[in-house]
């Protein structure tokens, strides 16, 4: 939690679940300016909604974590970062991706897919927390 607020609100876990696989998230620099455009496109890679869009390995986020560390750009996060994610947020809101907007929420095969997507997201964030404190205490040799 490096913004201080959890990254999608609802009354309910369900809406929760609901906005974690359909909302865009908003850059976690753009909630917190402590933090740099480096860390905050790492986290969004992290947390990309498509497996296919998050770090492929933890050599490709451990080397965008050092680049970040040493003052570069992230730059695995550079090659997966979605340019109109920025467009979206410029207008004031994020456009829902239209084949998100038709996928079946009854289908409890698939729900127990996104369920299994977010636990891991979440596992994901967790180890990048992990990273960070570590990365804080010790430099990387």
């Amino acid at each position: 939690m490096v913004t201080g607020k959890v990254p999608f609100e609802a009354p309910t876990p369900s809406a929760v679940m609901h906005k974690h696989l359909k909302e865009i998230l908003v850059p976690p620099d753009h909630i917190n300016s402590a933090l740099s455009v480096g860390v905050a496109e790492v986290i969004e890679v992290m947390m990309a909604k498509k497996r296919s869009d998050r770090y492929g390995s933890i050599k490709m986020l451990m080397e965008d974590l050092k680049a970040v560390q040493e003052g570069r750009p992230p730059l695995q996060a550079h090659q997966k970062f979605d340019a109109h994610v920025l467009v979206d947020l410029e207008k004031g809101g994020a456009e829902r991706d239209q084949e998100q907007e038709t996928a079946s929420e009854s289908d409890s095969g698939k729900l127990g897919l996104k369920m299994a997507i977010i636990i891991l997201s979440g596992a994901l964030v967790i180890a990048f927390l992990v990273i960070i404190i570590l990365l804080n205490k010790s430099p990387i040799t």
